[in-house]
């Protein structure tokens, strides 16, 4: 009724091993995770966030495009004493005692020069002794920056501070992307793992299940003593305690890995410990790899690279500030002029109808108290940049460098444990063979059972190990399958 009751229990456990997973098709463990990869890229919310922040900043960066759209300028109203060029830079074109209508065009136009072009009409009280004068005003004018904006230098430094930007979000993305390839690989490993772990702890389980049932048999016949009954029945409860946990650690491996990928823990591929430690004793790893040839490729160093670009331009654009403004500026106009009709072409007041003016102005802030400080804090940030960008350079070293220690030390102890697997299934044969003859106690051949769960077991750990030294070492080399690397690089095309 004893040995009944353990075999039910047995069963039972043996039962739940297929239903949180389906078991792997034909395809290679790496294609698996490949899957899971793409499955994670589709939907994780960072992923969804740091494309949105691409396609922001791409939308930033172009917005800059405006300053070369055309300004309309339009004014109506009276003035006193006022003649400029409608619609221009210099002023409105309201005249005394006049009601004006006037409207101008601005642009600005490569390589540095603003051209202005206008029109206005005056209807002027009284101007000719009782008759009321009808004027028309068409004028044209250039304005050149000559220090401060020379070449239209602060719309190019903004382009470049936009772009690095734009740079920077894109190359958060492929970051995003190439955590969240780590974190998928390693959560899948650990699975793989605790799958193991569990079947091992189940095999375990059963076997001293089987080693109790044969311990009855043999006492009934008098080949034992009954006392060896007592440290069976032990490990049996012993053992099945291990497989709840394991069982629970499997769950909650699956649980990390479905909130990554989002693909249910019923749909996640699993293989056995054999085809684990297979995977892992068929790796290989780029030891002669450069760190200095991962930084290209690494999303978190071109991150703090284009925001250290970008502190480039801010220094740039805070220097130019601190020039004054000194601007040439150029500009004719014709007038036409009438009593009677809507539109003027001839010269009353004025003896000549064209005209034509010509300044340099020049204008600088008595204290520059704001664009120094504004220029300490971008070299200040400039030179903060710089450093974050060295700090990663040396946390990609030392992650390539560890990821190597632990391939190799891993590499290493896992044909040590599957040595170990080998001589401990053979001592356990022999041990069970010396019990069935009587010529040995059942704690030989418990010990021998738990030395064999726990060689699998350190088998199974070290596969694991070696697989997350692997991942971790493509992490830090910034290793990406190309069909990912161009889906990446295919979100937002650079400006």
């Amino acid at each position: 009724m004893v040995l009944t009751r353990w075999c039910c229990v047995l069963v039972l456990l043996g039962g739940l091993v297929a239903t949180p997973g389906r078991s792997a098709d034909a395809i290679a463990p790496e294609a698996q995770v490949e899957r899971l990869v793409s499955a994670a890229f589709a939907w994780h919310p960072l992923m969804v966030a740091a494309r949105q922040d691409v396609q922001a900043y791409q939308a930033t960066q172009h917005s800059l495009r405006e300053f070369y759209d055309p300004r309309l300028l339009a004014a109506i109203g009276t003035g006193k004493r006022l003649r400029a060029i409608p619609g221009a830079s210099l002023g409105y074109g309201l005249d005394d005692d006049a009601a004006t209508v006037e409207a101008g065009v601005e642009q600005a136009i490569a390589p540095g020069l603003y051209a202005s072009l206008g029109v206005a009409h005056r209807y002027r009280w009284d101007a000719l002794g009782s008759d009321d004068v009808i004027q028309d005003l068409v004028g044209a004018q250039i304005r050149i920056p000559l220090l401060n904006d020379r070449g239209f230098r602060q719309y190019d430094l903004q382009q470049q501070r936009a772009l690095a930007e734009y740079l920077a979000a894109h190359s958060r993305l492929l970051a995003t992307g190439q955590t969240l390839r780590r974190d998928v690989i390693l959560a899948y490993i650990t699975t793989l793992e605790t799958h193991a772990q569990w079947q091992a702890t189940t095999a375990a389980a059963q076997r001293v299940s089987d080693l109790r049932g044969e311990a009855e048999q043999l006492a009934r016949l008098k080949v034992i003593p009954e006392y060896q009954l007592l440290q069976a029945t032990l490990e049996v409860n012993l053992r099945l305690e291990e497989a709840v946990s394991a069982r629970l650690a499997f769950d909650q491996a699956q649980l990390q890995l479905t909130r990554l990928t989002h693909v249910p823990p019923t749909d996640q591929p699993m293989i056995p410990n054999a085809d684990l430690v297979s995977w892992a004793a068929g790796t290989t790893l780029d030891v002669d790899a450069a760190p200095v040839d991962a930084y290209p490729r690494r999303g978190s160093w071109l991150e703090r690279e284009n925001l250290r670009r970008r502190g480039e331009a801010d220094v740039a654009l805070a220097r130019d500030d601190l020039s004054g403004s000194l601007d040439l500026t150029a500009g004719v106009t014709w007038q036409g002029e009438t009593t009677s009709g809507h539109y003027g072409d001839s010269a009353l007041l004025s003896r000549d109808q064209s005209g034509g003016a010509i300044a340099l102005v020049y204008s600088r802030p008595l204290s520059y108290t704001g664009p120094r400080q504004r220029h300490r804090a971008a070299v200040a940030n400039l030179e903060a940049a710089t450093a974050r960008r060295v700090d990663e350079e040396l946390s990609i070293q030392n992650a390539i460098t560890q990821a190597q220690l632990a391939y190799t030390a891993a590499l290493e102890r896992l044909r040590t444990s599957t040595a170990a697997v080998d001589l401990a299934r053979q001592t356990l044969t022999a041990e069970a063979e010396r019990f069935r003859l009587g010529e040995g106690l059942s704690r030989n051949v418990l010990d021998a059972q738990k030395d064999l769960t726990s060689t699998i077991q350190l088998q199974t750990r070290t596969a694991a190990q070696l697989l997350r030294a692997k991942a971790e070492h493509h992490f830090g080399i910034g290793h990406l399958p190309a069909p990912l690397w161009q889906a990446l690089s295919a979100e937002g095309t650079p400006p």
